[in-house]
């Protein structure tokens, strides 16, 4: 049995973490949900989704994929990557998924360092994460994965999958967009450092920037993601309300060495 894993990964973390699960698993395929082929599924594959967490919530191009799937039976297990908390992202993906009846086997929560730049900006940085308990309950649901794979006729009722759920996160409010784009704020080129290399249109998911001699923003696309901010190699872009100080430049060298 085959498992297809999609990832949306806005900062790296999350494709770090996909690849780890992959190198243990044989068979394990990987996609960037954020790539518009290889999104075909049948319901003889299991289908993993491994998406960050936007503002307490899934991001919208994950949300999108999940309403893009055709297949009429699929069975889904998800990996959630955060840094402060996951908010409502667990339950909001749940409904989505069982709303479309595909099977959920279950989720795991992998914490990260975080990559929010207003969090950063807080000091809620947790550079050590994740520790090595959440590593070893992370094997354990990898574990668990390579289990099924290795059945012809696996069972997928009542599995209780490791992950952590809690009361606050799953009554977190979900802010509006409004507000999402108020604590944003708007985007400012440094004219001094851009040379026009357009690695933020490439970042952008949403199509929210054109190249016109500097980047140009649409603000009716953007979803203030930070991505083209955290990618861009040469510092050029900030926000109003964030500086460079809060920029998440990707994962560490010693977040690499314990995803090897």
């Amino acid at each position: 049995m085959a498992i297809k894993l999609f990832y949306y990964s806005a900062t790296g973390n999350t494709r770090l973490a996909s690849q780890y699960l992959q190198k243990r698993i044989s068979g394990v395929k990987l996609f960037d949900i954020s790539s518009a082929d290889k999104r075909e599924v049948t319901g003889e594959e299991i289908i993993g989704l491994a998406t960050p967490v936007f503002y307490f919530k899934p991001p919208v191009i994950v949300s999108n994929f999940i309403d893009s799937l055709q297949a009429d039976k699929v069975k889904i297990f998800m990996l959630v990557t955060y840094g402060m908390m996951p908010g409502r992202t667990t339950w909001i993906l749940k409904n989505k998924i069982e709303r479309k009846g595909y099977d959920l086997l279950g989720c795991h929560l992998l914490r990260m360092p975080e990559s929010y730049p207003p969090f950063i900006a807080k000091g809620w940085t947790d550079c050590n994460a994740p520790r090595d308990n959440e590593i070893t309950a992370f094997n354990s649901f990898i574990t668990f994965l390579g289990g099924i794979m290795g059945q012809k006729k696996p069972v997928f009722e009542n599995i209780k999958l490791p992950g952590r759920t809690d009361f606050l996160n799953k009554i977190i409010p979900v802010p509006s967009r409004k507000r999402i784009m108020k604590k944003f704020g708007e985007i400012n080129v440094n004219t001094q450092r851009c040379n026009f290399c357009a690695v933020c249109v490439k970042a952008c998911v949403y199509n929210a920037i054109r190249m016109d001699g500097l980047p140009k923003i649409d603000k009716e696309q953007c979803q203030a993601c930070f991505s083209c901010i955290n990618n861009c190699p040469l510092g050029a872009l900030s926000t109003t309300n964030y500086s460079l100080t809060t920029t998440y430049f990707g994962p560490s060298e010693s977040l690499k060495e314990k995803l090897l």
